[in-house]
């Protein structure tokens, strides 16, 4: 798991960041991967993703360094993966995030 953790961490601002793209840098199979993440964390293998880029957001955020949307460029969400996954608006985005994170 901490290899994967760290590989989600290097790539996480590339937006296709995937099952695909985890299988191929890990060298896992697809079936193997989703396992170990359902095993430790009981999420599929999108969601912990996606956990992992809305934790490094909040934390990210947390600091006022950088403005909502700066943040989500650079965990990885483009604007049209943060309507397709928040659809309402940003402001749903940092909803998530606040939420994810316990504040």
């Amino acid at each position: 798991m901490d290899k994967l953790h760290e590989t989600i961490m290097k790539h996480m601002a590339e937006q296709d960041l995937g099952i695909d793209t985890l299988t191929q840098l890990i060298g896992t199979s697809k079936s193997t991967l989703y396992r170990k993440i359902k095993a430790n964390t009981g999420l599929n293998t999108n969601e912990y993703i996606r956990i992992c880029r809305l934790k490094k957001a909040a934390e990210m955020l947390s600091t006022q360094e950088y403005r909502v949307n700066e943040v989500a460029y650079l965990v990885g969400f483009s604007s049209i993966l943060l309507h397709y996954q928040f659809p309402q608006t940003i402001q749903h985005f940092t909803f998530c995030i606040c939420k994810k994170s316990g504040n």
